[in-house]
């Protein structure tokens, strides 16, 4: 009974130091450890900002973290380790960009981002294209000093963008359960968002949905949601918004 609890207790110990609640804190203590003077500029929707002591921004995708964390319990602490080399990664693509880093990502925020000195293009609405150097979880914004670096000019740097965005890897549909009309969410190992920008891919998505005309919603920084072009699907969109909003 006694070796029972004891496992017991230790099972539910390593099942609460994994939960996001858990492993979000721990990494921004790992990484102020690594890198002292570090602060957290935002942090939404999976996606954690920071600037590093030298003044660079670089991006973490926490929520992948919190995926692999939650599949792999007892690799926990290495997953975080990795996170924390991918920062690295990242701060040093700012001194030695490779063009194959290169991501167009589509954000969308109350301050645009020419503001930060990132090199942008406006899409529709809040949402704007920006490009990434990208390593691994992490990423970091290009700026016009790393266009110079990457010996590229705006619109080279985009056609590079969109190449990589043609070539997609792991793309899928996934449908929605419980929905009254069909409903999917677009997954992609790169930015699913950015899917928006090929031609191709849309039309693959809407031959698959049986329509010419999508509806796209995107809820969150790297969430995409596609239905059908027809009142009833809109309709069921709009419904599975507000709960996602907690409306």
């Amino acid at each position: 009974m006694a070796l029972a609890a004891l496992v017991a207790l230790g099972s539910w110990w390593f099942i609460d130091r994994t939960t996001p609640d858990r492993v979000g804190p721990r990494f921004v203590r790992s990484l102020i450890a690594r890198h002292p003077g570090t602060t957290v500029d935002r942090w939404a929707a999976g996606t954690m900002r920071t600037m590093l002591p030298s003044g660079v921004y670089v991006e973490v995708r926490l929520s992948a973290v919190f995926d692999a964390c939650a599949a792999r319990r007892f690799q926990c602490s290495s997953t975080i380790d990795q996170a924390l080399d991918d920062v690295d990664a990242a701060l040093r693509a700012t001194r030695e960009p490779r063009r194959e880093q290169v991501r167009a990502l589509v954000v969308g925020e109350v301050t645009p981002g020419f503001r930060y000195g990132f090199v942008t293009r406006p899409l529709v609405g809040s949402l704007e294209v920006r490009y990434a150097l990208v390593t691994g979880v992490a990423s970091t914004f290009v700026t016009p000093a790393l266009l110079d670096r990457l010996g590229l000019t705006q619109p080279q740097l985009e056609a590079l963008a969109m190449t990589t965005i043609a070539t997609a890897r792991d793309v899928d549909l996934l449908p929605v359960d419980g929905e009254t009309a069909p409903i999917y969410r677009v997954r992609s190992a790169d930015d699913p968002v950015a899917l928006l920008l090929d031609d191709e891919h849309m039309k693959r998505f809407a031959a698959r949905i049986g329509s010419t005309r999508l509806y796209a919603a995107v809820p969150a920084r790297g969430t995409l949601y596609l239905t059908a072009a027809r009142p009833g699907d809109g309709r069921a969109l709009v419904a599975l918004l507000a709960r996602l909003q907690g409306r």
